[in-house]
């Protein structure tokens, strides 16, 4: 159900109605079935780019899967020279269960008279019930005078955790004094709880500086930048933004292509060469002979049953983020040693409790892992994988392999919203990885 309130401008309907909201969730069953983004979906979701003003405004769509009702707490934070510079706490609101509500930002935040100045920001919200805390949102800017729409996905604040200290916007582009369509563009930087200190570097296609800036930023601040301003008007094809950072603070990256004819906006993210990140993998398939860095590490279980002199589960260690919503199941061994029948595995959180999976599992199922704070900041975010014989089975059905050839084989996939740590194995002689499930 869609719930269409009455606005601060009197918007009609309509405008909810083009709101799209985009849900990626996990696809396929069984324990080889691949999994999609969700990053549609988390207990704190951020907008980067919002609009309040007299010619267009953003409207946001949110959207209740769960089984009770939820309360949404919204903080919008002001770029620099708009009329409402920082944090600003919005109004809260309800949603039931299964129900959408769509709102504008000036009836959501309810912002003073701005005058003919645009309110520009980022908008951050968070969802609180009894249990279950995951919502969706989404959000377009509408142009009150042709309509036109642009739409800017919400997404966990998990996802703006920087995991490199550089990132790139790519595909831009400048325009010449002739251009029929005005195409400007805009970077924007934006903290959370903590402040940041960020280099942006505007490249030309043959990889030249021609514009920087450095900005130095306290928390729940949004700055924007235009790189180009300062160029004589030319169409420039193949720009890049390169942003770089020595600190590790979470923030919103990204730069926004602006059609000043239409007002329509395209927002574009900064990105991490995937190639280089190890700490923030969406899908990641791990075996017996672990890969870290420049060695090769075997890891494998071990148990009296098949012949060993001690019970071992070979434990992995990996960091995920909150507000995130990860799964892990058993898969054939990079020798081909297809032992999953006979294994099982869980999960541990940072407490070391488990959370997922267990005695005979093979597949964890969906795992939320759960708000910033639900484990103490002694803990950190370091969870824990462990793989072992499955005795029961074991029992059942005769083991096909002999001591010395596969039985320490193991082999795991992971799917993770937010991206997680490729998982590395923690020694059992360190550790003392009895079999304990």
């Amino acid at each position: 159900m869609l719930d269409v309130p009455a606005n601060s401008k009197g918007a009609p309907p309509r405008a909810a109605a083009r709101v799209v909201l985009l849900l990626a969730a996990f696809l396929g069953a069984g324990a080889a079935a691949s999994a999609a983004s969700v990053d549609g979906a988390g207990r704190i979701m951020v907008v980067p780019l919002v609009f309040s003003g007299t010619d267009r405004t953003t409207v946001i769509n949110m959207s209740n899967p769960g089984a009770q009702p939820l309360t949404i707490t919204s903080q919008y934070v002001g770029a620099q020279g708009t009329p409402l510079v920082g944090p600003h706490s919005c109004l809260d609101q309800r949603i039931g269960p299964g129900r959408s509500l769509a709102l504008d930002l000036d009836a959501m935040c309810a912002f003073p008279p701005r005058g003919d100045v645009d309110n520009v920001g980022y908008l951050e919200m968070t969802a609180s019930a009894d249990s279950r805390f995951t919502f969706m949102a989404n959000a377009v800017i509408l142009t009150n005078s042709n309509g036109e729409t642009s739409a800017i996905p919400a997404q966990p604040i998990g996802a703006y955790t920087p995991a490199f200290s550089e990132a790139f916007v790519l595909g831009l582009r400048t325009e010449g004094p002739t251009s029929p369509t005005g195409e400007v563009f805009e970077c924007f930087v934006g903290t959370f709880d903590l402040g940041k200190k960020v280099g942006l570097e505007l490249r030309d296609n043959s990889n030249t500086i021609i514009g920087s800036l450095g900005m130095t930023m306290g928390p729940r601040r949004m700055m924007r930048a235009n790189l180009a301003k300062s160029l004589p008007l030319a169409n420039r094809d193949n720009l890049r933004v390169r942003i770089t950072s020595k600190d590790t603070a979470a923030a919103i990256l990204g730069c926004a292509i602006e059609h000043k004819g239409t007002r329509a906006v395209a927002w574009q993210p900064a990105q991490s060469p995937a190639a280089m990140d190890a700490s923030r993998l969406k899908s990641v398939d791990v075996r017996r002979m672990l890969h870290e860095g420049p060695y090769n590490i075997d890891a494998e279980w071990f148990h009296t049953l098949t012949g060993a002199t001690m019970d071992l589960k070979v434990t992995l260690t990996t960091y995920l983020q909150a507000d995130d919503v990860v799964r892990c199941y058993l898969e054939p061994s990079f020798a081909g040693a297809d032992l999953m029948p006979w294994l099982e595995m869980q999960v541990r959180g940072p407490d070391g409790l488990r959370v997922a999976g267990g005695n005979g599992a093979k597949d964890t199922g969906f795992i939320q892992t759960g708000p910033r704070g639900r484990y103490p900041a002694s803990m950190g975010n370091r969870w824990f994988i462990d793989v072992s014989l499955d005795e029961d089975a074991f029992a059942q059905t005769p083991f096909p392999f002999n001591w010395w050839w596969g039985t320490g084989e193991w082999g795991m996939h992971c799917d993770s919203a937010a991206g997680m740590s490729e998982p590395i194995g923690l020694p059992n002689a360190s550790t003392g990885n009895t079999d304990d499930f």
